[in-house]
């Protein structure tokens, strides 16, 4: 979609000329992302998984400061609601290496507690789930969750943790933690938006030849996933500085696909609204067995995910009489039938378009002796891969 330039000049006045706060004109431009018309798509499984709508990026204050986050978490359930949310992780930023000052350590925890105790206040129809986002202003920042920070911490105390910043993110996913890399390629474009003037990226990506800290290579090495939709990503710095909110995903989704074939290893795509202010969207769809934060943690752990529309979970892949959906796995095999279930299917195999089939409908793709990565986009949703000859075992990894 093409970038009003009009509407973006009218932005910008509104900015320099009514005074009107950054968040405000933020949230208004943000009501146009893009929401799922169904949330809850039937999805053909002979696992009978369940469908569950949740962004797995939100800010929110406390523990997050009211200068940078202007919603509690009262709005945010109550805009979680309005949009169909089943879980929301709640990511408030915590400095990279606090595992090394103890005045931090203990910030940290209190922070937590404070944030597990505000959950369970809540109703339970939306499941909040406590977690942070481990920011680091020149390598990038991570999103973590569904492990225990205490537990982590107490295996790996301060003074082992100032010698090695990378065993508190070890313990983290010994623990059955979660990481995901953030807005991985966030690099800096000139824009009326402080934002998208910043270079959020994942240095790691962006600038290869970097030397990082060992808690950051560590967490390039045991990361899950990537963070492939960023709703402020795509909405403000793609969609009003570079007219193509899709800039970001497709960027992402390319360097996924090639990391997979290197690592042989799952990586998941997930989404996120990274929302400061008053809007939430549904962003991460998973496939779970029930309706728990571990059931969550396994999908995602397991790949059984789509990113900002859910038809793109309607992808299914055969191999003779074995049919598998997001997440999948096929090995030794040549050909391969796939389809979609949406009103408008892409299919890939290693970044390269292989069919629009009709909801349904397979296309056959010969597939040479080399892990091929294979998803859809599909209503404008981003399928997570089916890992084909890749030796990747099946089910849950890590």
């Amino acid at each position: 979609m093409r970038r009003n330039t009009g509407s973006a000049i009218s932005v910008a006045c509104a900015l320099a000329v009514t005074n009107c706060a950054t968040s405000d004109v933020v949230s208004y431009l943000m009501r146009t992302a893009h929401r799922p018309a169904d949330a809850r798509v039937p999805i053909v499984s002979a696992e009978n998984y369940i469908l569950l709508a949740g962004d797995m990026h939100c800010h929110v204050s406390p523990p997050d400061h009211p200068s940078h986050v202007h919603r509690g978490l009262d709005e945010t359930y109550a805009l979680a609601k309005r949009e169909g949310l089943d879980f929301v992780v709640l990511t408030p930023h915590v400095w990279a290496r606090f595992q090394q000052e103890r005045e931090l350590r203990a910030f940290q925890i209190e922070s937590q507690r404070y944030l597990h105790a505000a959950i369970a206040a809540q109703p339970r129809d939306v499941m909040f789930i406590a977690g942070f986002e481990y920011t680091d202003g020149r390598y990038g920042h991570v999103g973590m969750a569904f492990a225990d920070v205490e537990e982590a911490l107490r295996a790996s105390p301060v003074e082992d943790a100032q010698d090695h910043p990378e065993h508190f993110i070890e313990e983290w996913v010994r623990r059955g933690g979660l990481l995901t890399i953030n807005h991985p390629f966030m690099t800096p474009v000139v824009s009326v938006f402080p934002a998208a003037r910043e270079n959020m990226s994942w240095r790691p990506f962006t600038e290869p030849a970097l030397a990082v800290p060992e808690d950051i290579a560590v967490v390039q090495r045991l990361a899950h996933g990537y963070e492939i939709y960023n709703m402020m990503v795509s909405q403000l710095r793609d969609g009003w500085v570079l007219s193509d909110r899709t800039a970001s995903i497709w960027k992402t989704v390319r360097y996924l696909d090639d990391e997979v074939a290197r690592q042989r290893r799952r990586l998941t795509p997930v989404g996120g609204s990274d929302s400061h202010d008053s809007f939430l969207r549904p962003t991460t769809f998973v496939l779970a067995k029930d309706r728990s934060e571990k059931g969550i943690a396994d999908a995602i752990r397991s790949g059984r995910t789509c990113v900002r529309d859910p038809h793109a979970c309607t992808l299914r892949v055969r191999a003779g009489a074995r049919e598998v959906g997001v997440g999948g796995t096929l090995e030794g095999v040549l050909t391969i039938e796939v389809t979609a279930g949406g009103r408008e299917n892409f299919v890939f195999a290693n970044g390269e378009l292989i069919g629009q089939p009709r909801a349904g409908e397979f296309v056959t793709h010969d597939v040479p002796n080399i892990c091929s990565v294979v998803r859809a986009y599909t209503d404008r949703g981003f399928s997570a891969p089916v890992y084909v000859n890749c030796g990747i075992e099946d089910g849950q990894q890590r």
